[in-house]
C-alpha cells in the first residue's frame, strides 16, 4: 500500500475574476522513503497541491472534488483535531522562503520547542534538548546559541537549515519541500540539497520536492511529474524522463538546461509564448498554442494521461495515437 495517494484531485479559486482551477485531477502515488519531484513553471499548481496535502488552501481556494490518502486514511474527510495530530507530525512541510516562515519576534528554539511540545508532549526542558539536538542534526554549528537567535540574525542558509530542523523535529514519515533552495546561491543549494537527501536517506523517509528546475531533482528524485496548467502531463522515473522525454513540454525543458560540453555563444532553446490564464484556458491541450508538434486534434480534444509503459504516464495525443 502507498503511503500515499492522490486521486483525481481539483483546487479552484473562486475570485471576482471568476473560478481559477489550479489543480485539475491531479493523481500519483508515494511508496515509503521514495522521492517524488512536482516539476513545472511558476503558477503551474505545484505549491497548490502541496498545500492541499496539509489542508492548508487560503480562502479563497478550495478543494473541489478528490482524494488524498494518507497510510489509508482520506485526510480530506478527517474531522480537524485529527488532521492537526498529522500536519507538522506525520507530514511536515519546508517552505521557499524562510523569512516570511519563520515568525520575526520569536526566537529560533520557541518556534522549533512548539511542534515538538505539541505533538510529542514533553516538557519544556527536553523540548529545548531536542530542539538544540535537531539543530545540530541538520549542521548548524553551536545550536545552544542559535536557540536564542531571531531569524533576521540568521544567514539564508542558516534559516533554510532551521525551517528543516523544525520540519524534521519530529521524526516525520513524509516531507513535502517547496522549493526550498530558491533564495541560495548555488553553493549554498547543493549542501542544503545534500542535507535533506542524506537525512532522508537516514530515515527512511517519503519525499515530495518541488521545484521548477529539472537539473535538481536529475539525480535526488526517484520519480517526475511534469506539471502544466494544474495537471501531470508525463510522469515516469526520473532517469527515463531525463533520458527520453515524450511530452513536447518536457522535452523543451530539457533543451533548455545548458549542458556542460556546449560550445560557447550556443543559443538556449526556449519553449515559445507564454502560459494561458487559467481563467481561460484554451479548447483542447492547455500547451497546444506553444507546442512545436501541435496537430489539429491538440486545439479540439484535451488529451488524457494515459499509462505508455511499466510506470509511465503521458498526456499527448502524438503519444496517444502511437499506442
Amino acid at each position: 500500500m502507498s503511503l500515499l495517494r492522490v486521486n483525481n484531485l481539483c483546487v479552484s479559486f473562486f475570485t471576482d475574476a471568476g473560478e481559477v482551477r489550479a489543480v485539475r485531477g491531479l493523481s500519483f502515488a508515494l511508496e515509503e522513503g521514495k522521492t517524488l519531484g512536482l516539476v513545472g513553471e511558476s503558477g503551474c499548481g505545484k505549491s497548490v497541491t502541496a498545500l492541499s496535502i496539509m489542508r492548508l488552501i487560503p480562502f479563497p481556494g478550495k478543494i473541489t472534488a478528490g482524494e488524498i490518502f494518507y497510510r489509508g486514511n482520506n485526510l480530506l474527510s478527517l474531522e480537524d483535531k485529527a488532521m492537526q495530530d498529522i500536519r507538522g507530525n506525520e507530514i511536515a512541510f519546508v517552505f521557499q522562503e524562510p523569512l516570511t516562515a519563520l515568525n520575526p519576534v520569536f526566537s529560533i528554539g520557541n518556534q522549533l520547542q512548539e511542534p515538538i511540545r505539541i505533538h510529542q508532549k514533553v516538557a519544556k526542558k527536553e523540548a529545548l534538548r531536542k530542539t538544540v539536538e535537531s539543530l545540530g542534526d541538520v549542521g548548524i554549528p553551536e545550536p545552544q546559541r542559535i536557540v536564542k537567535n531571531y531569524p533576521h540574525q540568521l544567514s539564508g542558509g542558516m534559516r533554510q537549515r532551521v525551517m528543516i530542523a523544525m520540519a524534521l523535529s519530529c521524526n516525520p514519515s513524509l516531507l513535502i519541500a517547496d522549493e526550498p533552495t530558491t533564495a541560495l546561491d548555488v553553493t549554498i543549494q547543493a549542501e542544503i540539497l545534500e542535507l535533506i537527501a542524506g537525512i532522508q536517506k537516514e530515515r527512511n523517509m517519503a519525499m515530495i520536492l518541488i521545484t521548477h528546475d529539472l537539473g535538481i531533482v536529475a539525480d535526488r528524485v526517484d520519480y517526475t511529474a511534469i506539471m502544466y496548467c494544474g495537471k501531470i502531463i508525463e510522469y515516469a522515473a526520473t532517469s527515463v524522463i531525463i533520458k527520453e522525454p515524450l511530452h513536447p513540454y518536457t522535452q523543451g525543458l530539457l533543451e533548455s538546461i545548458p549542458a556542460l560540453n556546449q560550445d560557447k555563444g550556443t543559443p538556449l532553446r526556449t519553449i515559445r509564448g507564454t502560459v494561458p490564464s487559467l481563467l481561460a484556458l484554451p479548447k483542447g491541450c492547455s500547451f497546444c498554442d506553444r507546442c512545436f508538434k501541435v496537430s489539429p486534434v491538440c486545439h479540439d480534444r484535451e488529451p488524457e494521461l494515459l499509462q505508455v509503459g511499466e510506470n509511465r504516464w503521458v498526456a499527448c495525443h502524438r503519444v496517444e495515437s502511437k499506442i
